[in-house]
């Protein structure tokens, strides 16, 4: 029953009406009113736009970071030696660590360092190290006592992972085509 910006309070945007509350009301409160949508969305939006102004009088916009730029990456309350190699869009950039990790990490948690990170290798992608796999999709096995072949061309082939990197390991209890519907 608390007011909003607009002067109306959820229940009586939602129900036309204000409901029965601890707090003493008339029988005339009570009564559904009509309420004018456009009227509300127009005094929401003038809220939001004051809220805007006041926002922005003390606000300013982050310098965009170039390519091999050298930062320091913020991961909870440490910040960490980091290098920019891509630039994902305006607010987004992936780096990596000293470690070798590859984070993508929005504009406000990374800071531009005069430092030098020597440790940090220039990013180049070499596809020619990764295995040759085939795109097609493999054959689970038949039955429940066949395994996998643990194979290392074929283990990293089919092998899926997740975005964090965690190994798929499909439940054996559906290898069968017999789960699945034609």
């Amino acid at each position: 029953n608390t007011p909003l910006d607009c002067g109306y309070s959820p229940n009586q945007l939602l129900m036309g009406r204000r409901t029965k509350s601890i707090l003493p009301t008339t029988d005339k409160q009570l009564q559904p009113i009509q309420i004018d949508p456009e009227k509300v969305r127009n005094s929401m939006a003038q809220a939001k736009g004051k809220q805007k102004q006041y926002y922005d009088r003390t606000a300013k916009p982050l310098p965009p970071l170039n390519l091999n730029e050298y930062v320091r990456v913020q991961f909870g309350k440490t910040w960490k030696p980091a290098k920019v190699i891509k630039i994902n869009d305006e607010h987004s950039y992936t780096v990596q660590t000293k470690d070798g990790g590859i984070y993508r990490r929005n504009r406000r948690l990374l800071i531009k360092t005069p430092e030098k990170f020597p440790e940090i290798a220039d990013f180049t992608p070499d596809v020619l190290l990764q295995p040759n796999c085939s795109d097609a999709p493999q054959e689970p096995p038949s039955t429940e006592t066949d395994v996998p072949s643990n194979s290392h061309d074929q283990s990293e082939c089919n092998e899926q992972k997740t975005r964090s990197g965690r190994r798929v390991v499909p439940n054996r209890k559906y290898y069968s085509d017999a789960w699945v519907n034609k």
